[in-house]
């Protein structure tokens, strides 16, 4: 990746900022939530578990220990849901923001980032996008035609980030830089053009940098990523080793990233060389 492209919109953010890279900064505080929220007495026995039969979507270990205790019997209940709400008021009391890198093709430059932040997928954006990489390869009705007939799933209406520069860059996640959106990929088909490698002819790839709200992100992306965290905990008080490698986790994040948000653009090269300053 080149070095770091700071702009006037990149300012810093009054944050409590979260960085998944930062295992030294999120464990000491998810030890601290857990212990603060969980008896001693339920701590105490899940000591004695199989760290490797700890699984942090269900929680079992926790939701059955906590039974056998009889914690929250006054009219509450400890399901997974439920302490998945409270470790998520009590992390976001601790967090504002997220650190993460959305991977994008920019076809028409940086400066719309710069206006706009990362926009959430739109007809109106679709429209704008398409105008730009097919004008040479059909005419401004038929796209506008297939624009206007698209079916652009709920899941799509939303931005997506990753939380470590690495996996972005895989094979299984790549396509974004290679070739932008799904939705025009999908568009290039419809106007039957998809055999010329258009998308991956135009534009330059980057990841862009951003510190996320997280009352932002989707509160089940958020659920997952507490459950984690506490989870790991609990693995590591039962004998497991401490983790080194950063999560790569995907966020789905339900608002536009404002252009304050963005920390910066790293354009990939054609070494694709891995983010590891930071990540």
């Amino acid at each position: 990746m080149d070095e770091l492209d700071v702009s006037p919109s990149n300012m810093a953010i009054d944050s409590a900022l979260l960085d998944l890279a930062d295992i030294e900064g999120w464990f000491p505080a998810a030890r601290a939530i857990a212990e603060q929220l969980i008896s001693e007495n339920v701590r105490t026995e899940l000591k004695r578990f199989d760290p490797e039969e700890m699984y942090e979507d269900t929680m079992t270990f926790l939701v059955e220990t906590s039974i056998r205790h009889g914690e929250y019997r006054d009219g509450m209940t400890v399901e997974v849901e439920d302490w998945s709400a409270v470790f998520d008021a009590a992390f976001l009391d601790r967090y504002s923001h997220v650190r993460a890198f959305h991977a994008c093709r920019a076809f028409a430059g940086l400066d719309s980032y710069k206006r706009h932040g990362i926009r959430k997928l739109s007809r109106g954006l679709l429209r704008e996008l398409a105008h730009v990489v097919f004008a040479n390869y059909s005419t401004i009705e038929e796209i506008d035609k297939v624009v206007d007939g698209a079916d652009i799933p709920d899941f799509e209406e939303s931005v997506y980030v990753f939380t470590d520069a690495i996996h972005p860059l895989d094979s299984s996640c790549n396509h974004y830089l290679q070739s932008g959106s799904e939705m025009l990929q999908a568009l290039s088909i419809a106007l039957g053009i998809h055999s010329t490698g258009i998308l991956a002819a135009q534009g330059e790839p980057y990841l862009i940098e951003c510190e996320v709200p997280l009352k932002h992100v989707s509160l089940s992306f958020r659920w997952e990523l507490w459950r984690k965290f506490v989870t790991e905990y609990f693995r590591v008080e039962a004998g497991a080793p401490q983790p080194t490698e950063p999560y790569d986790f995907c966020l789905r994040v339900t608002q536009p990233i404002a252009p304050n948000s963005i920390r910066g653009f790293h354009k990939i090269n054609r070494k694709i060389r891995s983010f590891a300053r930071y990540h």
